[in-house]
């Protein structure tokens, strides 16, 4: 447990607050007198290489992270399956093996989509087409990793849900 808590903490704390810190930081700039310096056709924000470089490295071994805990995940059902039918069906046991399947699926789900994260260009671009508003289902949106979102069949590999949060903000 300790080993797949760290590896989502890291993940959240070093890649996903930096992307979320990046937007706070550019929406400082619409209070700025030469905003339209900034953009290009009124809309486009002009994103400095070196800035998408510095949150992009953060980010561009996360997929590969996540992917990780979901094999360490994949280990630890394994481990319930050879556990005998009776075992399993007591509650806490039940209750972790329910836990263990659906942030499996979460966490696969979010490495698949996030996938993108490893493409330096591909992450720029993204970055610049943003703007100045960070949208969450854009990017990691730490809500969907939740493993009680297995229960919305919403998310899937190539779509996102459009429901809110089903326990408040993630962090």
């Amino acid at each position: 447990g300790g080993k797949l808590r760290h590896t989502v903490v890291k993940y959240i704390d070093e890649c996903e607050d930096a992307i979320r810190l990046y937007f706070a930081a550019t929406t400082c700039h619409l209070c700025d007198g030469n905003l339209a310096h900034q953009v290009t056709e009124s809309r486009y924000l002009h994103v400095s290489k070196d800035s998408c470089q510095k949150v992009q490295r953060h980010c561009k071994g996360a997929p590969k992270m996540l992917k990780a805990a979901v094999d360490h995940l994949d280990k630890a059902l394994k481990t319930f399956d050879d556990i005998s039918r009776r075992e399993r069906q007591k509650p806490p046991l039940e209750k972790a093996v329910r836990w263990a399947s659906g942030a499996k699926e979460q966490v696969r789900l979010t490495a698949s989509r996030i996938d993108f994260y490893k493409y330096e260009e591909v992450f720029c671009q993204r970055l610049g087409r943003a703007g100045y508003g960070y949208r969450p289902e854009e990017w990691g949106n730490l809500d969907y990793m939740h493993p009680a979102m297995k229960r919305f069949k919403q998310q899937v590999d190539s779509g996102l849900p459009k429901s809110s949060c089903v326990h408040g903000f993630g962090r």
